[in-house]
């Protein structure tokens, strides 16, 4: 855990037609090296969503500025062009989270360690009071972390679009279903579910490919 901002960027795209995933893999690899070569980047996990066959990146920032410098940049590199070329681009939507309620991020956990990472993206309503939600979001993860599916949980925000984007990591997805049935209940469950804007609500429940970086440019 770490006493400090971070900013998150969140990727989501599809591949072009007849793109094969080991080839692909091979292109994340190499465009791992692009992204070492900038500053501040703290760390990257890779996720697959089988259901829309949608990959997510996601790459911790050490602030806001080194982030979208780097989006700026990232495209021109060479060890990024065969992973661009990859892409359909009609597909990828890129998002910046720039603050942590309470201040603390806690950086994404080994992935290989949450065989189900669930990503949740939504709004609060205009009425939503933020500290009345942040308190209830708490007293929820404290009921999470009881289960033995439960791995981690990181909320951030995003101040210029009004976003939040909760990830949980779970051990598997059967114990992440059960978790979520068993949570229904919970006055805690009912008092973020009335502060949340249902329309504006998107859910992913992704494979971890793997952490490609924990943690190495820290300090730089």
């Amino acid at each position: 855990m770490r006493m400090k901002k971070l900013a998150l960027e969140f990727v989501v795209s599809k591949l072009k037609a007849g793109v094969e995933r080991p080839v692909f893999e091979l292109a994340l690899r190499q465009s791992q090296r692009a992204l070492e070569n900038l500053e501040g980047m703290q760390g990257r996990t890779v996720l697959y969503v089988p259901e829309t066959e949608q990959w997510i990146d996601l790459v911790e920032w050490a602030g806001l500025a080194e982030a979208q410098r780097a989006a700026e940049q990232f495209a021109t590199l060479g060890d990024a062009m065969a992973l661009m070329e990859m892409l359909d681009m009609s597909t990828v939507e890129m998002k910046h989270f720039d603050e942590v309620p309470g201040g603390v991020v806690e950086l994404l956990h080994d992935a290989e360690s949450g065989a189900c990472v669930e990503l949740v993206m939504y709004k609060l309503k205009p009425e939503a009071d933020l500290g009345t939600f942040v308190s209830a979001g708490r007293q929820l993860e404290e009921a999470m972390r009881l289960s033995p599916a439960f791995v981690s949980r990181s909320v951030f925000r995003s101040l210029d679009e009004g976003l939040w984007l909760e990830i949980m990591q779970y051990r598997d997805k059967a114990g992440a279903e059960q978790l979520y049935g068993d949570l229904q209940q919970s006055s805690a469950m009912a008092e973020c579910h009335r502060m949340i804007d249902e329309s504006s609500v998107r859910m992913f429940m992704a494979e971890p490919m793997g952490r490609l970086l924990d943690g190495a440019k820290a300090g730089r």
